[in-house]
């Protein structure tokens, strides 16, 4: 098991404090947290913030032997793959948010640190939505699970950052990976959807 700790501050000062709280709050993680990392970064101020993330690897601070950043700026993700100075990031992709798949993955090489997908259900469709959006029940409606495939069908992405309340939803999660990536179509069709969520398309 791998412990990572998130925080969200942005001033460099206050980027130590948070990781510290978590272990006086949490005795039975040993003093041990693995990987440290900065919360909701943004390319203007990515740079500043991750100077002090890299000396907390360099010191090991509250025992971190790795840093990560989530971010919410392509951009500044794509810049900070390059830099390298990351073990681990995280971005947001979906049907509703595919733009990652433009102006991100491309640029993606195997020597860069693991990327990982958060969010990967936004903008998943309920059955009111369908109905609002005149599809009915002969048209496919993906499961949850099916915007993790979506997601896991870019070879870019490592991973996905997942919140399961128990033990059938890690069943479900594992049949439906099992079945390997979407098809071209599947894909397409889910992107088509998102369009339609963001009030970008029409049904024909």
């Amino acid at each position: 098991m791998v412990i990572g700790v998130v925080a969200y501050v942005t001033q460099p000062e206050f980027c130590w404090v948070p990781f510290q709280e978590v272990l006086d709050e949490l005795p039975e993680l040993e003093n041990r947290i693995d990987v440290t990392i900065a919360g909701g970064c943004y390319g203007h101020e990515f740079p500043t913030r991750v100077a002090i993330f890299k000396k907390h690897r360099e010191v090991k601070h509250v025992g971190a032997h790795a840093i990560g950043a989530s971010f919410h700026d392509r951009a500044g993700a794509r810049a900070a793959l390059e830099a390298g100075d990351l073990d681990l990031a995280y971005i947001r992709y979906n049907p509703l948010h595919p733009g990652a798949a433009r102006d991100l993955f491309p640029h993606v090489t195997d020597t860069q640190p693991f990327l990982f997908n958060f969010k990967s259900t936004n903008g998943l469709l309920r059955p009111e939505h369908y109905a609002k959006f005149g599809i009915d029940e002969s048209f496919w409606r993906p499961h949850a699970t099916d915007y993790y495939r979506f997601a896991l069908t870019q070879p870019a992405l490592d991973g996905v950052l997942c919140s399961l309340s128990n033990a059938g939803e890690v069943r479900e999660l594992a049949d439906a990976l099992a079945k390997g990536p979407l098809d071209d179509e599947d894909h397409d069709y889910m992107l088509q959807l998102g369009e339609l969520a963001r009030g970008e398309a029409k049904l024909a």
